[in-house]
This record gives structure tokens, C-alpha cells and sequence, in this order.
């Protein structure tokens, strides 16, 4: 479970941080020499690579349907 919530969360966050740093600077943020444009492309895939929002959350759900894991993360929260 933790796996599959890590890089969701990861996933939504990078592409959360690229599209901030690159308001952070403003007009020069857009241009490709700073290296910010493609910081924020490379963040934007990391959904789709890493598995879509819907199959990283089925994946936590299966693992949950045990009862020791449902256990655990019970213990957690």
C-alpha cells in the first residue's frame, strides 16, 4: 500500500513543485534555457509513467483487502 500512496503522491506533487518554481520566475521560467520548461514536461509524464491515478489507487485497494495490511495501516493511522 505504502508503495503504490508514495508514488502517487510523488507523482501529483512533482508536477505541483515544476509548475510553482516556474511561476517563481516569471517570464525567464518560460524560456528553455533555464531548464525550468523541461522540469515541468518531465514532471507531467510521471502520472502515466509511474501508472495512472486509477490503477495506483486499485493497487492500494487490493493490497488493503487483506486483512493483515488492512491491520497495519490501521495500526498507522
Amino acid at each position: 500500500v505504502g508503495i503504490a500512496l508514495a508514488k502517487l503522491y510523488t507523482a501529483k506533487q512533482a508536477v505541483a513543485v515544476a509548475s510553482e518554481a516556474l511561476e517563481c520566475f516569471g517570464g525567464q521560467g518560460y524560456m528553455e534555457d533555464t531548464g525550468l520548461p523541461r522540469l515541468l514536461r518531465d514532471a507531467q509524464v510521471l502520472p502515466i509513467w509511474e501508472g495512472t491515478t486509477s490503477v495506483l489507487a486499485l493497487d492500494a485497494l487490493r493490497v488493503l483487502r487483506k486483512t493483515e495490511a488492512l491491520d497495519a495501516v490501521a495500526a498507522e493511522l
